[in-house]
């Protein structure tokens, strides 16, 4: 019986030895596939997915505190990637009215992207922001997400380009007070709904939670 087994060990030891000869390569590179697989999935079940994309864009930097969004508006947002949970990206970009420094240049490209290419659906800028891109073609008409009728009355609020609002002034918002924002001298503008976008129900409803977070702020 001893001799069974150990004849049943030696042919499973040469067994091993010509698999590991001439597979050796190949199981290494199986273990890392099914490493980097299992890191991959582990990373995008960890992944929190924005239920709205925002842009910050001032010429004096904010405290962190006052762009932690989330929980702030979760009454008013849709979860669109249904994933039980609400959250909002928001990403600050710092342009100061100067715009002489390589970093000023390189956040300046940023901006362009984001203008032309990027997820955003909301951007929140400083006066002297708003004075620099409003002129460019890169914007949804306010009336296309909310109702202006509260505001047409009031000086100032609107910010028209050939007559059609494009922007809308948030001084004396009470959501900003709370999130302790330093100033009140903010706009908010939709950025323009690319062609693919306005086919994408989901894309639609980030829109409609800029929306709903732009109302919220004008309150």
């Amino acid at each position: 019986m001893s001799e069974e087994k150990n004849t049943e060990k030696k042919q499973f030891k040469s067994k091993w030895d010509n698999y590991w000869y001439y597979y050796k390569i190949h199981t290494w590179i199986g273990i890392f596939v099914v490493f980097v697989l299992a890191v991959t999935i582990t990373q995008c079940v960890q992944t929190v997915k924005p239920d709205v994309y925002i842009d910050l864009v001032t010429s004096v930097p904010v405290t962190d505190s006052s762009i932690a969004l989330d929980g702030v508006f979760d009454d008013v947002l849709t979860d669109v990637n249904e994933d039980e949970k609400k959250h909002i990206s928001i990403s600050t970009l710092y342009l100061s009215e100067e715009m002489k420094s390589e970093q000023d240049m390189a956040m300046q490209q940023k901006m362009m992207l984001e203008l032309a290419a990027g997820d955003v659906s909301l951007f929140i800028f400083d006066k002297t922001n708003l004075d620099r891109y409003i002129t460019q073609d890169a914007y949804s008409p306010l009336s296309d997400f909310i109702d202006l009728t509260p505001y047409q009355a009031m000086d100032g609020k609107l910010v028209e380009r050939d007559g059609v609002p494009y922007a809308i002034s948030l001084k004396g918002s009470k959501k900003l007070q709370e999130l302790g924002f330093a100033t009140d001298d903010l706009y908010g503008a939709f950025r323009f709904v690319p062609e693919k976008a306005a086919k994408d129900e989901k894309k639609m409803m980030e829109y409609q939670n800029a929306a709903a977070i732009l109302t919220e702020l004008l309150k």
